[in-house]
């Protein structure tokens, strides 16, 4: 058997090897007892073996053996546990010395006790010192160098004997000797070379376990971990002294119990307690307990060990305080599922929730209802008084709403903006609307919202899951329905899903897919009314009001596609193809005509509408006079900063500016000051109560005011809506500036009007 390469490092550090050479000497030194014996008894036996006394030359020899023996055996008998390298050394180089010297004592023997012995004590001398030099030279194997030595010496010796003895077969006896030296000393470089690779795997494993030893004190002192260990009886019999730090016992308070006594009561000890019967290892097992007068967490890892009989001796592991880490992956996973602002839970949670929940066996308490809430004067509210107040409106309505659902054991979450969703179990529809109205009632209440008495709107849809086949998204979009009901209802209600819905919903849907393949293929038509002023009735400029005449549906009302316009982002690429039509057929007309456009509040939100007027002007060669464009006060209310921008420039530019429905909102005094228009619109429904009449309030005052304040602003006045002779003329006696409306001319499509500009030209 050989000595691999890679078992023999290419190069022993100095520790190693000073390991290395000690193990040497150690096993040497507990073979040398024996060797001490078996050389003082052949000395003492030996000189006495014949029937004759022993000459003075084996006197004298036996005394030296003896000496050189036990001089050896006092080398080692002081030979200390440890040794630095030079004290190895120099017992090294004794021991070879003594070896060597011992040695020659054997090699002079046969010259001794050789002559005139007959043939038997002759066979009998051979044998010993075969026998010494073999037995020598392998409990000195440990030294290769004292080995091989012993056996060199020794041979030489026999060789001189054999040649001075003048045996009858002298080459025979050299043959045998030398075969059986070489054998001796291929057998002792053997025996060294297994030595020396044993002591070699044993220094490194020494070496290793001081590493690890020092590294585990290291941890034990320097991290939150800690390591134990427990006997059969899972009582803790080495405990680190981080551990006591973390229990707060000492070392035998911990011992007088069990380790899973110690953890009773702990959350998920019922874990280790069950791998701990079976004797199974386990890793990285959570448990939370109380200790220090606060709630910690522990992860424990744990492994069964056992004796060379595989008898259960306990566990050995470790574990870590991961308290911190627990309370930020809680913290994270709160943050996942709730939302940041209303600390409701947010849509991510209250979907997987309401999937758990619909998938559960139906059972006696009812079904689940999902409510779906959107609070209608959230916009308002948020534009007026900036997003702060917003954000403390919405955080004191949800816990209200938080308050209100709480008893009823109804999960309430934040879907994302101003809106909620709810979801309960319910005996039935009627009992759902009844919680509806009752959260609607409780609402009247108004909220103190930064020093304001603010009452929350809202509207309600709601929906029962009907069965199996209606999943999660099914049943949210049957609440949106619901809810988009109650909203065109005018709000603050509550809506149950019915069938009757959906077919409503694709009916809309249909409608969208229309309109925006109508702006595709430029299927939408300008309609112009005129707008004439009071004395004369002789039209000055023409309102551009879009009409769609559907091949299918027939005409559908500016009321019905508008709105879809806005909800669905179409308005910008219509409103800029009104701009540019009502330029173009401005461009047509004599110069004395102008043109009035409308601009939506989500026209005012973005640059483009500016590009967009600039552009059409351009292209079609028009004066920034003669065209008009009309603003309502909810798309100033909407977009404040930039419709003050907005219609700066246009102003600028010399381009007309009408407020729109005049004397309907809640500021319209303030924009007055705010932005620069020309013209105020009185809204129809104070043309329509001009005088009065059957349970109908008189809105003259109001009118005349108008008047009398556009008068002292410097700014004209349209007056919407008439319908009659005597509104036409009581408007006029006020001062009026102009006049639109049915009396005075209806829509009519481009051919007509052109063909009614052509006549009064």
């Amino acid at each position: 058997m050989s000595i691999s390469k890679s078992a023999v490092p290419a190069r022993t550090p100095q520790a190693t090897r000073v390991m290395v050479e000690h193990a040497r000497l150690a096993y040497i030194r507990g073979i040398i007892p024996f060797a001490v014996i078996f050389q003082c008894a052949c000395a003492l036996v030996i000189p006495f073996f014949s029937m004759h006394m022993p000459s003075i030359g084996m006197m004298l020899w036996s005394v030296a053996i003896i000496a050189i023996a036990m001089v050896h055996f006092g080398l080692f008998h002081r030979f200390p546990t440890r040794q630095s390298e030079k004290a190895l050394k120099r017992i090294k180089k004794r021991f070879l010395q003594y070896t060597f010297a011992l040695a020659g004592m054997w090699a002079i023997f046969p010259l001794l006790a050789l002559p005139g012995s007959d043939p038997i004590h002759q066979a009998v001398i051979g044998l010993v010192l075969m026998s010494v030099l073999g037995a020598g030279s392998f409990t000195r194997a440990a030294s290769l160098t004292a080995s091989l030595g012993w056996i060199a010496i020794i041979s030489l010796g026999a060789f001189i004997s054999i040649w001075a003895c003048a045996f009858d077969r002298p080459l025979l006896l050299v043959t045998f000797l030398t075969f059986y030296s070489g054998v001796s000393a291929l057998l002792s470089w053997k025996i060294s070379s297994i030595l020396c690779h044993r002591f070699q795997n044993e220094a490194e494993l020494v070496r290793r376990n001081d590493f690890i030893e020092v590294m585990l004190n290291e941890y034990e002192h320097s991290v939150s971990d800690w390591i134990w260990e427990t006997n059969a009886g899972h009582f803790i019999i080495h405990a680190s002294p981080r551990l006591l730090r973390v229990t707060g016992m000492s070392e035998r308070a911990l011992g007088r119990a069990s380790a899973l006594q110690h953890l009773e009561g702990a959350q998920g000890i019922e874990a280790i307690e069950t791998l701990v019967q079976a004797r199974r290892p386990f890793k990285r097992l959570i448990i939370c307990i109380d200790a220090h007068s606060s709630r910690r967490w522990w992860e424990i890892s744990g492994k069964p060990y056992f004796d060379d009989r595989g008898e259960f001796l306990g566990y050995r592991g470790v574990g870590s305080d991961i308290t911190q880490r627990q309370r930020a992956h809680l913290g994270m996973t709160y943050l996942a599922e709730h939302d940041s602002l209303t600390k409701l839970r947010n849509r991510a949670w209250f979907q997987q929730h309401l999937h758990v929940t619909i998938e559960k066996p139906r059972t006696s308490q009812g079904v689940p209802v999902l409510f779906m809430l959107d609070i209608d004067n959230f916009k308002p509210l948020n534009d007026q008084w900036g997003h702060a107040f917003g954000d403390s409106f919405l955080i004191a309505f949800s816990e209200l709403l938080k308050i209100l659902c709480t008893p009823e054991n109804i999960c309430a979450s934040r879907q994302g903006g101003d809106e909620f969703a709810l979801l309960g179990i319910f005996k039935s529809e009627a009992a759902a609307l009844d919680f509806a109205d009752r959260l609607l009632k409780r609402f009247d209440i108004p909220l103190n919202i930064q020093q304001k008495e603010v009452q929350a709107r809202f509207s309600i849809g709601l929906t029962l899951h009907a069965g199996a086949t209606i999943n999660v998204q099914k049943l949210m979009q049957q609440a949106d329905l619901a809810l988009y009901e109650a909203k065109r209802r005018g709000g603050h209600c509550a809506v149950p899903y019915y069938h009757q819905l959906d077919l409503a919903a694709r009916e809309r849907r249909q409608l969208i897919t229309d309109l925006r393949q109508a702006i595709n293929d430029k299927g939408m038509e300008l309609y112009f009314q005129p707008i004439v002023m009071t004395g004369s009735h002789q039209p000055t400029h023409f309102e551009a009001l879009l009409r769609w005449n559907n091949p299918t549906r027939g005409f559908i009302g500016p009321d019905v596609f508008i709105p879809l316009a806005e909800e669905t982002g179409l308005i910008h690429a219509l409103g800029n193809w009104v701009i540019d039509q009502a330029c173009a057929v401005l461009s047509r007309l004599p110069a004395e005509y102008g043109v009035a456009v409308n601009l939506s509040p989500h026209q005012l939100k973005t640059d483009d509408v500016l590009h967009t007027v600039e552009t059409a002007l351009a292209t079609h060669g028009l004066a920034p006079s003669r065209l008009t464009l009309e603003v309502t006060e909810s798309a100033l209310m909407h977009n404040a900063d930039k419709a003050t921008r907005l219609l700066g420039h246009f102003h600028q530019r010399g381009i007309r500016l009408a407020m729109d429905d005049f004397g309907t909102g809640y500021s319209s005094l303030a924009y007055l000051d705010q932005f620069p228009f020309d013209i105020l619109k009185v809204d129809r429904s104070f043309i329509k109560r001009l005088g009065g009449g059957d349970n109908v309030k008189d809105s003259t005052p109001i009118v005349e005011t108008i008047m009398v304040l556009a008068r002292q602003l410097g700014l004209d006045v349209i007056a919407e809506g008439v319908e009659t002779h005597q509104q036409a003329e009581t408007l006029h006696a006020m001062g009026c500036t102009f006049l639109q409306g049915y009396y005075l001319g209806r829509p009519t499509p481009l051919s007509t009007l052109m063909e009614n500009c052509a006549r009064v030209t």
